[in-house]
């Protein structure tokens, strides 16, 4: 099922340039695709919490609330977060192998020409490579698109980790102990990526 609803939505409209600008932004596994309310089906925020509920992820997801933990799975909460007023900027990533939602990335606390801090989700199917593509797609759309010089991750999970090193984000500082999930205490390790040395990396 496609993402898009149709051709006189704002993302249907824009695939329908002749020069569509988002067209540089597909890779071989996925292709990205900037969250706007009412572009996309509307069911199109519950297929991203399902991909979650299935991946029993929504702890990983949102480490860094301090809330009760059984909220982070709520289907209300998840839209919330992801909400307009929200201050987030979501982006949607799609299999181009399939029809099919692959996963998802957001900025938060956006300095608009300055810097935002990058999170991802990918469906368990689509990491490895399919994860690596897409966290590039994401961050030369925020330094080519947002106008941002630097990209920043926070992150208490390995994996997470692992992957955007492999990118070519670059670790700034370790904070022992700093996050609490599930009653387990986690370093937490932060990375910076900028629009100089991605630049360089390409």
């Amino acid at each position: 099922m496609s993402i898009l609803t149709n051709s006189s939505s704002t993302a249907g409209a824009i695939a329908d340039l002749p020069a569509n600008p988002l067209d540089r932004y597909i890779g071989q596994h996925v292709r990205l695709w900037p969250y706007l309310r009412g572009a996309y089906t509307k069911d199109c925020l519950y297929r991203l919490w399902l991909m979650v509920a299935k991946a029993d992820a929504f702890h990983q997801l949102f480490w860094g609330l301090h809330e009760v933990e059984s909220r982070h799975g709520d289907l209300e909460h998840f839209c919330r977060y992801f909400g307009e007023d929200s201050g987030r900027q979501l982006f949607i990533m799609e299999s181009t192998q399939r029809d099919e939602l692959a996963g998802f990335l957001w900025m938060d606390d956006v300095i608009p020409g300055v810097r935002g801090i990058g999170s991802v989700f990918m469906a368990p199917a689509y990491r490895g490579r399919a994860a690596s593509e897409a966290v590039r797609l994401f961050c030369r759309y925020g330094f080519d698109e947002m106008g941002l010089h630097s990209i920043w991750g926070v992150t208490p999970w390995p994996q997470a980790a692992s992957l955007i090193t492999e990118v070519g984000f670059e670790r700034m500082a370790i904070l022992p102990a700093f996050a609490m999930v599930q009653g387990v205490a986690h370093d937490v390790r932060i990375f910076r990526l900028t629009k100089e040395h991605c630049a360089e990396l390409a």
